[in-house]
């Protein structure tokens, strides 16, 4: 459930930009030794946190602190553009 980042790119900061395919669902919570931030620019998701979830629409954005865990899941009927940047306090 512990997914360690190791940031390696300038001023402890790195980039994940993906298209998701439609339906993607993670199957488990996980959590990182960083902040997550994930914005979404085209699609929709819902985000699981604790025991909230939040859906997450084209334009929006969440962040996630460090070690907290959370699942992500990309709503049917197309393929979602979003892009996650992790950092340190």
């Amino acid at each position: 459930m512990n997914n360690n980042i190791e940031l390696k790119e300038i001023n402890n900061f790195a980039t994940d930009i993906r298209i998701v395919p439609p339906s993607y669902k993670m199957k488990h919570l996980h959590m990182h030794n960083v902040y997550e931030l994930i914005f979404i620019i085209d699609g929709a998701c819902t985000v699981y946190i604790n025991e909230n979830f939040y859906k997450l629409e084209a334009g929006s954005l969440i962040i996630i602190p460090c070690h907290t865990a959370h699942r992500t899941t990309y709503l049917s009927g197309s393929t979602h553009n979003r892009i996650i940047f992790y950092f340190e306090e």
